[in-house]
């Protein structure tokens, strides 16, 4: 019922304003704390997507207003509610994970954000735009049988809903190869004495492949005995030069790569902003797009411009094709190797 006032509230709001009223668009993200550049890179990737499609003056203004969740989730939620009925944000852009997606998704606007499966809990307003755990668990499994080839491996799984699709789809394909199932080891702290004893263990020829959240990633690629081995991921996007000190590979699927726009995008993002552009900046520039694409039909209630993005059925994005269906986005998915920092595509 909150939901649905707001959302009348917003299109009734939004009635009283003339054409050429700029139609806002809200993102929330966290400004401070860890997440900040995360958070930046999302920003500057929008940034660019409004100021392409301000540069031929369009009839109707569009305008971002980027607002600061703290990594705290009611305070994501409040500042989402608050661009919703005092800023009038007609749609919000963001949520770096799970819970920060679903408090967004109560501010009654429509959502576009770069994780990869609607829950149960969230409302048809949320349009998830990122790589499922289910492509991310195949398309890994797949990529490690196709090109990498490994003696054996086994998995390092954190748990959660998410983790456990990505390693129920991983498994699947690879067995689906001919490989016997994978051991298993439950992620909890990675510093703890047990978890080291069995990192120790660890025969050379394994390869570890880690689904867990970026940040226990992180810990087990840089600070943990697994630094100086190859490793494979399968989670959510993470940040690529953090982890431009290592020097072994690490094996991924992202939604970040391909040629052509992708990387004109990147060079146009570095020189502005001299830093290398994320995948963070990448996807939130495509959402920016779809956004823009969305709302520059005209005033209209949430829903209606969640049935004009199913319209759409396919969008050309950054890195390829998108297609669009049920509120869902589905974008290209690329495998391939981080080393230090720079991803190469597999072939």
């Amino acid at each position: 019922m909150r939901v649905t006032l707001i959302a009348i509230a917003l299109f009734l709001a939004a009635g009283c304003n003339s054409s050429a009223t700029p139609l806002t668009i809200g993102h929330v993200a966290p400004f401070s704390g860890p997440d900040k550049e995360l958070a930046d890179q999302a920003a500057n990737g929008i940034r660019l997507a409004i100021e392409e499609y301000a540069a031929p003056k369009p009839v109707r203004p569009i305008v971002v207003r980027h607002a600061d969740g703290k990594g705290d989730l009611d305070v994501t939620e409040g500042q989402a509610v608050r661009l919703v009925t005092l800023n009038h944000a007609f749609l919000i852009l963001g949520g770096l994970d799970v819970p920060e997606a679903t408090r967004l998704d109560r501010s009654g606007a429509l959502l576009l954000s770069p994780i990869g499966k609607r829950t149960k809990s969230m409302s048809d307003l949320a349009i998830p735009t990122g790589l499922s755990p289910a492509r991310l668990g195949k398309g890994l499994a797949q990529y490690l049988n196709d090109a990498v080839k490994p003696s054996a491996v086994v998995l390092i799984v954190e748990p959660g809903d998410e983790a456990s699709i990505t390693e129920a789809a991983f498994v699947s394909t690879w067995t689906e190869a001919k490989h016997p199932a994978p051991q298993r080891q439950e992620l909890g702290d990675p510093a703890s004495e047990g978890f080291k004893k069995w990192a120790e263990a660890l025969a050379k020829d394994v390869l570890p492949i880690v689904i867990a959240s970026p940040a226990s990633l992180k810990t087990l690629a840089l600070d943990g005995l697994l630094r100086d081995r190859p490793l494979a991921y399968a989670g959510p996007e993470v940040a690529r030069q953090p982890l431009k000190q290592r020097a072994a590979p690490l094996y991924l699927v992202t939604a970040f790569g391909g040629d052509g726009k992708a990387t004109k995008f990147a060079k146009d993002y570095e020189t502005k902003f001299q830093v290398p552009a994320e995948p963070h900046a990448a996807i939130a520039y495509d959402d920016a797009q779809l956004a823009i694409e969305i709302v520059k039909k005209g005033l209209q209630p949430p829903l209606k411009w969640r049935e004009e993005l199913n319209l759409l059925k396919e969008y050309p994005g950054l890195t390829g094709t998108f297609k669009i269906a049920d509120g869902v986005v589905e974008r290209p998915a690329f495998a391939g190797r981080l080393e230090k920092g720079l991803f190469i595509e597999g072939k």
